[in-house]
């Protein structure tokens, strides 16, 4: 509750994030499911604040199969997905956000060039990759 508390008091400003364990139930997460632990009053901040939903709807993050990690955020295009293939032990699932526009963008061209001075070192490199490849080191 006092996560939840804490929560409703922030006044987000541009391209905020916020998420965590709730605990909150509530039928806009988790269709079907009666509002619980503060989940109508996390709710109402959400929607009076413009920090929107950006989890998976209806889609559990915990074991005993309910929505109560959840995530907001009022940065365009953001969303946490639900990854139960990254187990990391817990009774909760993992959870990943991706932030549009962050991070290293991929590089479209891969490839190498190398000049006809540095043919020879270049040979070498890989001749010597080659011979160690098959190599066990124990």
């Amino acid at each position: 509750m006092a996560m939840i508390n804490y929560t409703i008091g922030i006044i987000p400003g541009p391209r905020t994030l916020v998420g965590g364990d709730f605990n909150a139930k509530h039928d806009i997460y988790e269709p079907g499911v009666l509002s619980a632990t503060q989940g109508a009053t996390l709710s109402n901040w959400s929607q009076d604040t413009g920090m929107d939903f950006i989890g998976e709807v209806g889609i559990p993050t915990h074991r005993a199969g309910h929505v109560i990690d959840l995530t907001f955020s009022n940065i365009p295009f953001t969303e946490t997905a639900v990854r139960r293939d990254m187990d990391c032990g817990s009774d909760h699932y993992t959870q990943v956000t991706t932030i549009p526009g962050r991070g290293t963008p991929p590089n479209k061209r891969v490839g190498y060039r190398v000049t006809e001075d540095g043919l020879y070192t270049f040979a070498s490199l890989i001749e010597s990759g080659a011979d160690s490849a098959g190599q066990s080191t124990a």
